[in-house]
């Protein structure tokens, strides 16, 4: 750093917080796509549980030189600095220094809030990665600006006595922050669905999809909210009514009713209220197990309108076809990746579909060896709608083929 000045000085800076930054946040999404599937739902104690051993693993490190935290422990090679440009070489030591282990670490709270950020969710552990990053490239810089000088022995001598006092108002600022995250009341869900929403039950097999839950009773099937007791106490073949709220009255409701398809070839639309009707923002959050976490994400992506609409056959296979308008093509894009990533997150497989452009397919298996069903979908976006086929059946008579071709007679549709 002290080799540079001007111009070239700040390409330098920006390149090294640019890929430093980067790495960090890939490292914090990685390791919360990999703990997803193990996390526990009240993660407060895995959090306490991890940096209690991360503090007294840095003590026996400070006092005794022993448990040195794991790291390669040594910077970049100085052949890069003679074989690349300053710019070139500070951008592959940024991806190293926001990576953590890959240059020299000297402390366990790395791991440590790696992990436990994780345990509380994907983005946490992005946010954890790039706040460690952004701190690592704030030290490097500013300590080798302060270095610069005549009087530069005495200044890191200073920093060498400070090292230890930072690094504990770092552990309390990681402890402090991510015991916030592990303490609210219900672990946050990057599309907000419960994972008790996907557990099968007794009487009655719940099978979730991207953003619509549909209950598979033995003589009936119907598209509704998370059941509830006296749902699954009501008459067979009887549907939920439909809240008086869903009446379509605004003219975006006609325009996305009209946006659906209308027909699916085999299956018959259910004549039901609650099987074709409009979605405002209570409707649609309703429909999710946990609607207090499913509301601030639509409002956040600008959720205005939607519209769902259900076909079954004699089968008793279940197609719905669901169109929301958001605020922009951005953010219905970003709401189209909230749901893949939740459903990657449970066991979901995915599939292109070449034909259709920016389109996602994905399949997941559920219920029992008994009883077991299987839910196929087609999810794509379309200017500022995010719209979302799928069909729900048992395993035998599901056939992927009938809710691609719906997928693609959709696509057609919205144009």
């Amino acid at each position: 750093m002290p080799s540079v000045r001007g111009r070239q000085r700040a390409k330098v800076i920006a390149a090294l917080a640019a890929t430093a930054v980067a790495s960090g946040g890939l490292v914090g999404f990685a390791a919360g796509i990999l703990v997803m599937p193990i996390a526990p739902s009240d993660p407060a104690a895995t959090v306490v549980g991890l940096l209690a051993a991360a503090a007294a693993a840095d003590a026996v490190w400070l006092w005794t030189g022993r448990l040195r935290p794991i790291s390669i422990n040594r910077q970049v090679p100085r052949e890069w600095g003679r074989l690349l440009s300053a710019p070139v070489t500070a951008a592959l030591y940024g991806a190293r220094l926001g990576a953590g282990p890959f240059t020299m670490l000297s402390t366990w709270l790395w791991w440590a809030g790696t992990v436990a950020s994780a345990v509380v969710g994907v983005w946490v552990a992005v946010l954890f990665g790039v706040i460690f990053a952004g701190s690592r490239v704030l030290t490097t810089v500013g300590s080798s600006l302060w270095a610069e000088g005549s009087a530069h022995q005495q200044r890191f001598s200073r920093l060498r006595s400070m090292e230890r006092s930072g690094r504990s108002a770092i552990a309390v600022a990681v402890v402090g922050g991510l015991l916030l995250g592990a303490c609210s009341p219900d672990r946050p869900t990057l599309s907000g669905v419960s994972t008790s929403a996907i557990e099968p039950e007794t009487a009655n097999m719940t099978v979730e999809t991207e953003r619509t839950v549909v209950v598979t009773e033995p003589e009936a099937t119907r598209i509704t909210p998370a059941p509830t007791p006296a749902e699954d106490a009501a008459p067979e073949n009887s549907l939920p009514e439909a809240p008086e709220e869903a009446a379509p009255t605004p003219d975006t409701d006609a325009s996305l009713a009209s946006a659906l398809i209308e027909a699916v070839p085999g299956f018959e639309l259910l004549e039901d209220p609650i099987a074709n009707r409009s979605l405002d923002i209570d409707a649609a959050a309703n429909i999710q197990p946990d609607p207090s976490e499913e509301r601030p994400l639509l409002e956040t992506r600008g959720f205005s309108q939607g519209w769902t609409r259900a076909f079954r056959n004699d089968a008793r296979d279940v197609v719905v076809a669901t169109v929301y308008e958001f605020r922009d093509e951005t953010e219905a894009a970003f709401y189209l990746e909230d749901g893949l990533i939740t459903i990657g997150g449970y066991g979901g497989e995915f599939f292109d579909l070449p034909d259709m452009e920016g389109a996602r397919g994905f399949r997941q298996d559920e219920g029992t060896a008994d009883e077991p069903l299987t839910s196929v979908g087609v999810t794509f976006v379309q200017g500022s709608k995010w719209f979302l086929l799928y069909m729900v059946g048992a395993a035998e008579t599901l056939d992927p083929e009938i809710v691609i071709e719906a997928a693609r007679q959709q696509a057609a549709r919205a144009n």
